[in-house]
C-alpha cells in the first residue's frame, strides 16, 4: 500500500497515416503519458487544432469575463463522442452577442437619462425658485454653464442681471467647477452666450420652459427617465446572469470537452518522424501495459509495434493508495510528491494527522460544527479540491468528537444540554496534563521511530548500505533510550520474560552505548550532535497537549460567561412585568456565544491543521522523507476506480 505504483517507459511504432487513430487509442486508454520522443524531426499539430485554440481563447475570456471559473473538471468520456461543439460553440457566440448588444444600449439608454438627472438634481432646492423666476420672465430658457477657474461669478452675474436674467447656484456641489443655472428671457439669449463664451463653458442647453412645463416638472421626467432606464439596464443584466447561471454547466462542459481536443491535437508535437514512421514515447503503469498493447493494436488494426524500453531515466510517480487514503495525497503535493524509489507516507498520514487534529482540538461541539461543515462543502463543491478537503475535515472532525468524550469536552463544558459528561481524562487538570504530556513524548518518539523505520526501507531498496546501516543505528539508539528510560526510571519494576528490570535497564544503556559509536563511525561528529535533535524533536509532540489545553480553556472561558435568563422566563410567563434590559442581556448574551465559539473553533481549526501538518513536515518527513518527484501525467485522469485495474493477462 505504501509502494508507488510501477511505471515504465514505452515507445510505440506505427505509420504516419495512422496518427489520428493513435490519438484517439491513446486518449480512449487514458492512464498513458505521453513525453518527447527523442528523434531528429518532430511531428505538427493536427489541422484542427487553429480553429479549437481560438474557440478555447474566446470560452475563457466568456469564463473570465461572466467570473463563470475556468477550471472545469476533466472529460471523462470517450474522445469519439466529442460532437457538436462547433455549433455550440456558435450558439453560445451569439446568444452572448444579443446579450451584450442589449447590455450596450441599454447603458447607452442610461447614460442619456442619467447625464440630465444628475445635472437638475443639484437644482432640486431651487425648483420652487426657478420656476417663480421663470414665470415672471418672457419666454424664459434655461441653460447650464459652467465658469473657468480665473472668472469671478460676480462679473458674469452683473452681466446676466443686465439681460434681465437669473443666475442659481448648484445647491449639491459647491465647487468652483460646479455647473450653474441661468434662467433669461429669450430675447436677450445672444447677449447672454456672448458673456459666457470666454468666461464659461456651456455644460446644457438651452431649453425652452413652456407655461405648461415647469422646472419642477423637467425635474420629474428626468428622474422618471433614469429609473426607467436604469430598470431596463437591471433587467438586461439580470437576464444575463441568469441564462448564465441556468448554462454554467453546459459552457463547462463545452470548454472541458475544447481542453480535451486541444492536448490532443498539439498531442503530435510530442511525436517524431522517420520517414513515413511515427514514434511515441511515453510512461505507462507496468500492470496496464498488456491494456494498452492490446487497445492499440484493436484500434490500428495491428499496424503499430509497442515496446517496453529500459531506461536509465527517473520514472514519474504514480501514488496507490485506498479511497479513504486518496485526499491525503493533497499534502504530499503541497509539500513535494515522493520520487519514484522511495515509499509513499500517504497511509499512515490518514492515520496520524486526524490523530493530532483530534488530540488538539478535542471537543464534541467543535468536532460536530467541523463536520457539519465539511459535509456541506462536500455535497455543495464539486471540485477535486474541495472533495479532498471535505473529505479530510470529515475524519479530523470524527476524531475531535471521539476526544471531545475522551475529555469531556461540549464547547468548554463537561455536559451536552443537561447531561453529564465524565471525563476519562481531565487534560485542564495537574493530572491530567501530567497524563497527557507522558502520552504526547510516547506518541513522538513512536512517530519518529516509524519514520526511523521507513528511512531504513527506503535506503534497503535504493542498496544504499551505509545510509541503511546509519538508520539501523538511529532505530536501535531511539529503542535503547525508550527502554533506558522505561527500566532506569523503574516506570517497570517487574521481571520482562524473566529478565531482572534493572538488567534490562543496563542491557539499554549499552544498546545506546554501541549505538552511539556506530552513529560516530557512520556519519561522524554531526551524527552525534543530531542525537539533539532528536530529543528536541521528541518534545516538539508536546505542543498536542499545550495548544489542546490553550484551546479547551478559551471554550470554558467563553461557556462560563454569567447570565440570568429567570427575568426572561419570567416574562414570557407572565410572572414578571416587561424589561427592555433583561432582553438586551440575553441578545448580547447570545451574541457573545456565538462570535467568542466562532472565533475559538476558527483558532482551533486553523492551529489544529497548521501544527498537525508541521509534526510531519519537519519532524517526521525529516527522517525518511525526500520527495522530488515527479507526478505522473496521463492523457486523461480517469475516475478512482480505474487506478486499479486488474493487471490484463495474455491469454495461454
Amino acid at each position: 500500500m505504501m509502494k508507488l505504483k510501477k511505471v515504465v517507459k514505452i515507445r510505440i511504432l506505427t505509420t504516419e497515416k495512422h496518427r489520428k487513430d493513435m490519438i484517439k487509442a491513446l486518449y480512449s486508454f487514458g492512464l498513458v503519458q505521453i513525453v518527447s520522443a527523442i528523434e531528429p524531426s518532430y511531428d505538427k499539430p493536427i489541422a484542427e487544432y487553429e480553429g479549437i485554440a481560438d474557440a478555447l481563447v474566446y470560452l475563457r475570456s466568456v469564463m473570465r469575463k461572466y467570473n463563470l471559473g475556468i477550471d472545469p473538471e476533466p472529460y471523462q468520456g470517450d474522445v469519439t463522442e466529442i460532437t457538436g461543439h462547433k455549433e455550440d460553440i456558435q450558439t453560445m457566440r451569439t446568444t452572448l452577442r444579443s446579450f451584450e448588444e442589449k447590455i450596450s444600449n441599454a447603458k447607452d439608454a442610461y447614460s442619456s437619462a442619467s447625464n440630465p438627472w444628475r445635472l437638475m438634481s443639484g437644482f432640486e432646492l431651487r425648483a420652487k425658485e426657478i420656476d417663480a423666476f421663470a414665470a415672471e420672465t418672457s419666454k424664459p430658457k434655461l441653460l447650464f454653464a459652467s465658469f473657468k477657474p480665473s472668472v469671478k461669478k460676480s462679473d458674469v452675474c452683473g452681466c446676466v442681471t443686465g439681460a434681465e436674467g437669473m443666475l442659481f447656484e448648484n445647491a449639491k456641489d459647491r465647487s468652483d467647477a460646479a455647473p450653474q443655472a441661468l434662467v433669461y428671457p429669450e430675447g436677450h439669449e445672444r447677449k447672454i452666450l456672448v458673456a459666457l463664451e470666454e468666461n464659461a463653458d456651456v455644460v446644457a442647453g438651452p431649453f425652452s420652459i413652456a407655461k405648461s412645463e415647469t422646472f419642477s416638472k423637467m425635474l420629474e421626467e428626468a428622474r422618471a427617465s433614469e429609473q426607467r432606464s436604469k430598470k431596463a439596464l437591471d433587467k438586461v443584466d439580470n437576464d444575463l446572469r441568469q441564462h448564465l447561471s441556468h448554462n454554467k454547466a453546459h459552457y463547462l462542459s463545452i470548454m472541458s470537452k475544447l481542453e480535451t481536443l486541444s492536448s490532443l491535437a498539439t498531442l503530435p508535437l510530442k511525436f517524431s518522424k522517420s520517414g513515413k514512421l511515427l514514434v511515441v514515447e511515453g510512461w505507462v503503469p507496468e500492470d496496464l501495459l498488456l491494456g494498452l498493447e492490446r487497445k492499440v493494436n484493436d484500434s490500428l488494426r495491428n499496424v503499430v509495434q509497442v515496446t517496453r524500453l529500459q531506461t536509465a531515466e527517473v520514472s514519474p510517480s504514480l501514488l496507490n493508495n485506498p479511497d479513504v487514503a486518496r485526499p491525503f495525497e493533497f499534502f504530499l503535493r503541497f509539500f513535494s510528491i515522493p520520487n519514484s524509489a522511495e515509499l509513499d507516507p500517504t497511509a499512515l498520514i490518514t492515520f496520524t494527522f486526524p490523530l493530532f487534529f483530534g488530540m488538539i482540538l478535542g471537543d464534541i461541539g467543535y468536532g460536530l460544527v467541523g463536520l457539519a461543515i465539511a459535509l456541506l462543502v462536500k455535497s455543495q463543491l464539486k471540485g477535486s479540491f474541495f472533495q479532498d478537503i471535505s473529505r479530510i475535515l470529515i475524519l479530523s472532525s470524527i476524531s475531535t468528537i471521539l476526544f471531545g468524550f475522551v475529555f469531556a469536552e461540549f464547547f468548554g463544558l463537561e455536559e451536552i444540554f443537561g447531561h453529564e459528561l465524565h471525563p476519562y481524562v481531565a487534560r485542564t487538570t495537574t493530572a491530567g496534563i501530567s497524563l497527557m504530556m507522558g502520552v504526547c513524548l510516547a506518541l513522538g518518539a513512536l512517530h519518529l521511530l516509524v519514520g526511523y523505520v521507513l528511512g531504513l526501507l527506503n535506503a534497503l531498496h535504493e542498496k544504499e548500505y551505509h545510509h541503511a546501516k546509519a538508520k539501523a543505528s538511529w532505530i536501535l539508539l531511539e529503542l535503547g533510550l525508550i527502554c533506558t528510560f522505561i527500566f532506569g526510571y523503574s516506570i517497570v519494576t517487574t521481571p520482562v520474560l524473566g529478565v531482572p528490570a534493572a538488567t534490562l535497564g543496563l542491557a539499554s544503556g549499552a544498546i545506546v552505548l554501541l549505538s552511539l559509536v556506530s552513529l560516530v563511525k557512520l556519519e561522524g561528529m554531526a551524527g552525534f550532535i543530531e542525537i539533539f535533535g532528536l530529543i528536541s524533536n521528541i518534545f516538539s509532540y508536546l505542543r498536542l497537549i499545550a495548544l489542546g489545553i490553550s484551546g479547551a480553556i478559551l471554550a470554558m472561558v467563553i461557556s462560563g460567561v454569567p447570565v440570568d435568563i429567570t427575568a426572561l422566563v419570567g416574562m414570557v410567563t407572565g410572572e414578571h412585568p416587561f424589561d427592555l434590559g433583561v432582553i438586551i442581556n440575553v441578545i448580547a448574551f447570545a451574541l457573545l456565544m456565538v462570535v467568542g465559539h466562532t472565533v475559538a473553533f476558527v483558532l482551533g481549526m486553523f492551529e489544529s491543521s497548521i501544527q498537525s501538518l508541521r509534526l510531519h513536515y519537519v519532524e517526521f518527513f525529516s527522517k525518511f522523507y525526500q520527495g522530488g518527484g515527479i507526478d505522473f501525467a496521463p492523457l486523461r485522469k480517469p475516475a478512482p476506480a480505474r487506478h486499479r485495474l486488474s493487471p490484463l493477462r495474455r491469454k495461454g
